[in-house]
């Protein structure tokens, strides 16, 4: 039973660890968390999770599905009434839930599940909008919530992602969300990452990387970049290069208020 405590302890750290490399940094419009997160990764991610490494499972919800891992920190949003999926190149996407609560402050949550592209548990959200008639609101952040098998086998893994405001808004009035787009999936980024290709890459956008390693994980780290270019957007220039993608879109039609 220790042993079996302390395995799950272990994949929680990794996980929760890759949700925080793997959500906060792959985009130009996303906040890095870490200010070291995309050359230094967790030392918890030199060994990477797999469905096989999963613990027992937690419990068994009403509708037949197991629940693998859940993230403790992390509270679920009220369902809709009809979740909303879409499947493109063989993977399901799902809304399960949109919350508006924040709104005033200029933030909008929503629960989003997915089937696994591969055995890896190391895959998130990466590029992702709610569009309005006047925009689009970036996805800025994302937690894991939980990994589900259901009924059918597949391994889904759920976040709860953020969107925030643009910095110039139009208009005060409350927006009107008309579409939920999830552009792409992005999966484990390599622990010996060829810095040399990904700098020949990047050479036409005027970003230099160096490799670096800690632990035992290797990166590429941002040296230089365009002076009207953030440090946050080319760390997420680089961060689209290390890790795959699993390109959609997965589209899903709002409801006008």
């Amino acid at each position: 039973m220790l042993q079996k405590e302390k395995r799950l302890k272990w994949l929680l750290v990794a996980l929760l660890g890759s949700a925080i490399l793997v959500g906060s940094t792959i985009l130009a419009n996303r906040s890095i968390s870490t200010a070291s997160a995309l050359p230094n990764p967790p030392a918890a991610l030199t060994a990477r999770p797999t469905i096989e490494s999963a613990p027992l499972p937690t419990r068994v919800t009403k509708n037949g599905a197991t629940i693998l891992l859940e993230n403790p920190g992390a509270a679920a949003l009220p369902t809709l009434t009809a979740p909303l999926e879409a499947t493109r190149a063989g993977v399901a996407v799902r809304l399960d839930a949109i919350d508006t609560q924040a709104l005033a402050d200029g933030r909008v949550e929503a629960q989003v599940c997915f089937s696994l592209p591969s055995s890896s548990l190391d895959w998130s959200i990466g590029k992702a909008w709610l569009e309005t008639p006047t925009g689009k609101w970036p996805v800025t952040s994302g937690v894991l919530l939980q990994y589900r098998k259901e009924s059918d086998g597949t391994i889904w893994r759920c976040e709860v992602i953020t969107f925030t405001a643009p910095k110039a808004s139009p208009s005060k009035k409350q927006p009107a969300f008309t579409r939920m787009v999830i552009a792409s999936l992005q999966g484990p980024q390599k622990e010996q990452p060829d810095c040399e290709a990904i700098q020949k890459a990047l050479a036409s956008e005027g970003i230099q990387v160096a490799p670096v390693h800690q632990q035992g994980v290797g990166g590429c780290d941002v040296v230089s970049k365009p002076a009207d270019m953030s440090l946050e957007a080319a760390q997420a220039r680089v961060a689209e290069l290390l890790m795959p993608q699993r390109r959609g879109p997965w589209e899903f039609a709002l409801q006008q208020p």
